[in-house]
């Protein structure tokens, strides 16, 4: 099915931009506070799934500080866009490995 092929390139070109991304802010020192912007704003309003696993991902860049951003960012999202539960569980395992850290 041809549009099945581009949906599947499409999402792995996604998926190798945000491993990029990841590579990039692991090499850098992001603005704890621009990431969470960055990445809470990339999750809610791609409609892709960008960023999804954020949090989890960016804990150790974001730091207390950017984890505490991206959640007042997803606290005042409009209700329950579609994806907002992964988001929620994805900020409470990086809080948690946070506080292991």
């Amino acid at each position: 099915m041809p549009g099945g092929r581009a949906v599947r390139a499409r999402a792995e070109a996604l998926e190798k931009a945000q491993d990029v991304h990841l590579a990039a802010c692991e090499a850098g020192t992001p603005d704890p506070d621009a990431l969470a912007e960055r990445l809470a704003t990339g999750a809610l309003e791609s409609g892709w799934g960008v960023f999804r696993d954020g949090p989890a991902k960016y804990a150790r860049m974001l730091g207390a500080a950017g984890l505490a951003r991206y959640r007042e960012l997803l606290a005042n999202a409009p209700a329950r866009q579609h994806g907002q539960d992964a988001l929620w569980t994805s900020l409470h395992r990086a809080e948690k490995a946070h506080v292991a850290d």
